[in-house]
């Protein structure tokens, strides 16, 4: 089974890594300081992280910085948008995990601010806290 539950062929499950169909998952943690990743495989292996400096100046280009980081931490592990799987984001505040709404993240001046659905909507992946 994948990480969704699904049953994977054999011819699946015996390609590498590299090498699998839809294997790839991110989690972000954002702060009010520094965003961090961390990028792992189906089997939760760690391949590539990354810290950089959370950008403040607006909501919009905070989730531009997250979306930066996600590219650059890919590109560690040799990997595209096209590879990743989902998303899971981590914020430091109120969070409304059905509609994907951090309704309060004073650190990141997010005050109802839809992320996850933005997020998932730009990179066209699953997007989730």
């Amino acid at each position: 089974m994948d990480i969704t539950g699904s049953p994977i062929s054999l011819s699946e499950a015996s390609l590498p890594i590299s090498q699998s169909p839809q294997t790839w998952l991110i989690g972000v943690d954002v702060g009010g300081t520094t965003t961090s990743t961390l990028l792992v495989d189906h089997k939760h292996t760690p391949h590539a992280r990354l810290t950089t400096t959370t950008n403040l100046t607006t909501p919009e280009q905070t989730l531009s910085g997250i979306i930066d980081t996600i590219q650059q931490t890919l590109n560690q592990a040799g990997l595209t948008f096209a590879d990743l799987s989902a998303i899971s984001l981590g914020v430091p505040g109120q969070v409304d995990i059905q509609s994907g709404v951090a309704n309060l993240a004073v650190n990141l001046n997010w005050y109802n601010f839809p992320v996850i659905e933005l997020l998932a909507t730009q990179l066209n992946k699953a997007a989730f806290f």
